[in-house]
């Protein structure tokens, strides 16, 4: 099947869709649009062209800012696939008509996913995942770090306002570690370090006794989304603490990974535990990673895909 892939690179993540999809047998145009671009002609020269079997994109945006072409693509019965989610400016009801229009919406939030089945508009649950290249066995380095957080923060900030910031300040005396260096501004006494590549994000979730995981709550509207990092800390062998909310519940059952409520009091008490058991972080680590290594790469996320692809969507 030729696809035509629009999508942009993250971090060495995206364009590896293209090698998963390539191994599958397909053969994979792409076209490399950022997910606001309005590129009419381009997306409709592409679609004339290459003639693809199916369009799919890594962007809701791509298809809401590009009305003409989908209309192209849809006046020429080519199937349209979305692996993607929100943008959390807007709410989603922005993308009502746009959803209704793709054939195969397979969106990474549950929340979204329930929004729009409940408006009887068809969408597919499909979570980030990882790349196993990339994020693996790391149990045999030596844990110096007691706590570390690796994300960033978006500036400006109210450190009273913004959850990462108010999230990992109290965390100072139990020894933390940020890797991040848009923290270096809003953090007192708290060792702040930059990274950039996935090695170096590998080395430290190894190096680390604890790895925190801070998810993104949109204060405008209370949506959350989890980073690729939900996965990849696992990946490693080594133990994640996490926020508890139901859909991660239902991905890592409390045995895997370790989980803390949505306030300081419970992160802190979770942290204490945590560190004083290294024999428990161990053993959830190992269970971790047998998990997401069975059932959560992106190679598992594109067959699946695929599949419901294959059979229409049923």
């Amino acid at each position: 099947m030729r696809i035509l892939f629009i999508a942009t690179e993250y971090m060495n993540r995206r364009l590896k869709y293209i090698e998963l999809m390539n191994h599958m047998g397909h053969e994979v145009v792409l076209l490399q649009l950022p997910k606001f671009d309005k590129a009419e002609d381009a997306l409709s020269s592409a679609v004339q062209k290459y003639k693809p079997d199916l369009v799919f994109t890594r962007f809701i945006e791509t298809f809401e800012v590009n009305s003409e072409s989908r209309k192209l693509i849809k006046s020429k019965n080519i199937p349209m696939m979305l692996y993607g989610t929100y943008q959390p400016k807007y709410p989603n009801e922005k993308y009502d008509s746009t959803i209704s229009d793709i054939d195969f919406p397979f969106l990474q939030n549950r929340e979204h996913v329930n929004y729009f089945l409940n408006k009887g508009i068809e969408a597919f649950y499909m979570p980030l995942a990882f790349h196993s290249e990339q994020y693996y066995d790391m149990s045999h380095m030596d844990e110096d770090i007691n706590i570390s957080f690796a994300g960033n923060v978006k500036l400006p900030a109210d450190p009273q306002v913004e959850r990462r910031i108010r999230y990992v300040q109290p965390l100072r005396e139990y020894g933390i570690n940020v890797f991040g260096e848009r923290f270096t501004s809003v953090l007192s006494d708290i060792p702040v370090h930059p990274y950039s590549t996935h090695a170096q994000q590998r080395n430290i979730y190894g190096r680390s006794k604890i790895n925190l995981d801070i998810p993104n709550v949109w204060v405008n509207d209370g949506r959350m989304h989890f980073k690729n990092r939900f996965f990849e800390i696992p990946a490693t062998n080594k133990f994640l603490l996490e926020l508890r909310t139901d859909e991660f519940l239902d991905i890592f059952d409390e045995d895997t990974i370790g989980y803390y409520d949505d306030n300081i009091e419970s992160l802190k008490e979770a942290v204490e535990r945590y560190l004083r058991d290294e024999d428990t972080r161990v053993a959830m680590a190992a269970k971790s990673h047998q998990l997401v290594h069975e059932k959560h790469t992106f190679k598992h996320r594109f067959d699946e895909m695929f599949e419901i692809f294959e059979r229409g969507g049923v």
